[in-house]
Formats: structure tokens, sequence, C-alpha cells
């Protein structure tokens, strides 16, 4: 696939763009079925070793959000110990999962 100038300038744009988002600076606000569709199946187009594209979404909705809040939370405490040398890990925040109005759960699946 070749690119012309008009759409190297956008993706480096986009790139430039990026930020990580941390706790307190999410949007609880929905996002369209029609838009959500668009970011998996932009992820479904992600590089992967050999094509394999291992990886399952699921949408963490706010049914399942308390849950996913609660595992997260046992592993991330469980991990500390593994970690204690690593600041950064001690400081990571959960808080993400609760803020936003919906999450995508990216999972491993083993073949």
């Amino acid at each position: 696939m070749k690119f012309n100038k008009k759409d190297l300038k956008t993706l480096t744009n986009i790139i430039a763009s990026r930020r990580d988002v941390r706790g307190n600076n999410f949007i609880n606000k929905k996002i369209s079925t029609k838009k959500l569709n668009i970011i998996l199946e932009s992820a479904l187009h992600a590089p992967s070793v050999g094509y394999s594209q291992p990886w399952r979404f699921i949408i963490v909705d706010e049914e399942k959000r308390s849950l996913v809040y609660k595992h997260f939370s046992k592993s991330y405490e469980k991990s500390k110990e593994k970690f204690k040398d690593r600041p950064l890990y001690n400081n990571l925040k959960l808080e993400g999962i609760k803020e936003s109005n919906i999450n995508i759960a990216v999972y491993y699946k083993k073949s």
C-alpha cells in the first residue's frame, strides 16, 4: 500500500497526537456502535507475529465493570511484590476502568 503526502501527514499527526490517558481524564460519554465497530475493526488489522492475531476483544460495559475492576485489582495486588523494584508499577492506577463509559479488554487466545 502506498500513501500520498496528505495521507502521510495525517498519519504523522495522529501518531504525534497520541497520549496516555490516566485516571480522572476519561470521558464518561457513550460511544456509538458505529464508532466502536470502527475501533475494533482497526484493532483487528494491527500486526501480530505471523499474522496470527491471537487476540480476543471483550466489551466491558457498566454491567461487567465492577467485576473486571475486582479481578484487575486482585492481580495488581498480587504482582506488587514481584515488581517492588520498579516504582512505576506501584504508581499504576486502575480507576480508568470505573471512570470511562466503556472499556475494551484485549485477551490473548492460545491456539
